[in-house]
């Protein structure tokens, strides 16, 4: 038996959870790795060494191959539907967001289970319009036509059933160049499955699968990054991962970002200081009228708000 070394880390009380209601409540304890001690050596290593003493014990001369290598696996190869070896059974169904009523309620009610243990939300705050309003009805339009895939593009709710109960819901909208992760709520019975981590995943294997229908869909959104949230640490941890640059729009390793955010929480990632965006150059001689100077001022603001391509695309009246 092959024993890793750790430490109590005691409790500690530093650092800031986005999540937490108080600092008294962002509290964590646990073991780590004893950093005085070398790493435990992988399991296939001690197997392959045992394999080479037993060959020696018995005068064989045993040289591994230095050019075999063993094929790393992809996602889709821990993505098994439907094995009939497990007892368990997962099945997850993409539905559009304003499905039967039926589908909507089971949703609003794990959701309001997910938010009243996890972020410790009132119950009277949790009302089916509130659910509505945040989750369901949303300004995208369905659209589907022979360069869009099967399922079209709009929002939509992906269902996580185990043995035919509902326990997650991941919320998406699938664009023509992007899956969009919008919210992720599951049934706090199940926290020990960490099905936020493997919610991302699957929403990756379904970016990589619409991909092969739809080639210009190759993106997944994770949305926003807060740097000092701990549970938005796990969207780095997607490799390779980028972060929008908020002033120059343009997209970075997220590992060479770290350092910026850990000096301070709003950042230009971008290093060169005369790079800007493309979509900051709108052109305000196309107002149809003349304006004060305060309006002109808050049309540009606007306008830069939304981008060049947005703004040349709206009429806005006064």
């Amino acid at each position: 038996m092959n024993y890793s070394v750790v430490d109590y880390l005691s409790i500690s009380k530093d650092g800031d959870c986005g999540y937490c209601k108080s600092s008294e409540t962002s509290i964590s304890h646990g073991v780590g790795a004893d950093c005085t001690k070398p790493p435990r050596k992988k399991s296939k290593l001690l197997r392959l060494e045992r394999k080479i003493e037993k060959m020696r014990n018995a005068g064989i001369v045993f040289t591994p191959s230095k050019n075999v290598t063993t094929p790393e696996k992809t996602l889709e190869d821990f993505v098994r539907e439907n094995d009939a070896a497990y007892p368990r059974k997962l099945e997850l169904e993409l539905v559009p967001s304003c499905s039967d009523e039926k589908i909507l309620q089971e949703c609003y009610n794990l959701y309001k289970k997910y938010q009243m243990s996890v972020h410790k939300d009132e119950e009277s705050e949790l009302t089916f319009s509130s659910f509505s309003n945040f989750l369901v009805v949303s300004p995208l339009q369905p659209y589907k036509d022979a360069e869009t895939p099967d399922c079209g593009y709009g929002s939509f709710h992906q269902l996580y059933r185990l043995d035919g109960k509902l326990i997650a819901v991941g919320v998406v909208d699938i664009l023509p160049r992007c899956v969009s992760s919008v919210y992720f709520f599951y049934d706090p019975d199940y926290s020990y499955l960490s099905l936020g981590t493997y919610g991302s995943l699957r929403e990756l294997h379904l970016t990589r699968s619409l991909a092969r229908q739809s080639p210009q869909l190759n993106q997944y959104y994770l949305g926003f990054y807060i740097h000092t949230c701990p549970k938005m640490r796990y969207k780095g941890r997607l490799q390779p991962s980028y972060l929008l640059c908020p002033e120059a729009y343009t997209w970075h390793p997220i590992s060479s970002c770290l350092s910026k955010l850990d000096s301070s929480k709003y950042s230009r990632l971008n290093d060169d200081k005369n790079v800007k965006s493309a979509e900051d150059d709108v052109d305000l001689d196309k107002t149809k009228h003349e304006v004060s100077p305060t309006k002109l001022y808050m049309l540009r603001e606007y306008a830069l708000l939304v981008g060049k391509t947005c703004a040349s695309r709206m009429f806005l009246r006064w």
